[in-house]
């Protein structure tokens, strides 16, 4: 009710009947930005890449856990072959993953993760 005084006070008119033109007003502004929303998409592609973001955050860091678990199993030794076979398929497993959670995406080159 705060711009209905202030405004009447501006222009002289009456408050109540400017209060009712106003809520017209903001109503017609609400209905343009739902409207502008639907052509353009705008929430639905910030919560596409927000949701893809969050999948990669996680992956990102069940794979950093899974490779901290390989090297602690070496010991400080040089791996064997079995072991260097199980991080390339570690590798493997994680740029599958993620090019999977990117292909939902229209610019996957937007995405980025610190």
């Amino acid at each position: 009710m705060l711009p209905g005084p202030l405004l009447a006070a501006f222009f002289g008119q009456d408050v109540q009947d400017l209060n009712g033109r106003l809520s017209y007003v903001f109503l017609a502004l609400a209905g343009v930005f739902v409207l502008a929303d639907k052509v353009f998409g705008v929430s639905s592609k910030w919560m596409r890449y927000m949701t893809t973001v969050m999948a990669l955050k996680r992956h990102q860091a069940e794979f950093e856990m899974d490779w901290a678990k390989l090297l602690l199993e070496s010991q400080g030794n040089p791996l064997s072959a079995e072991q260097q076979t199980g991080m390339i398929d570690l590798l493997t497993r994680f740029r599958l993953k993620r090019e999977g959670i990117l292909s939902g995406l229209d610019h996957p080159s937007d995405i980025r993760i610190y």
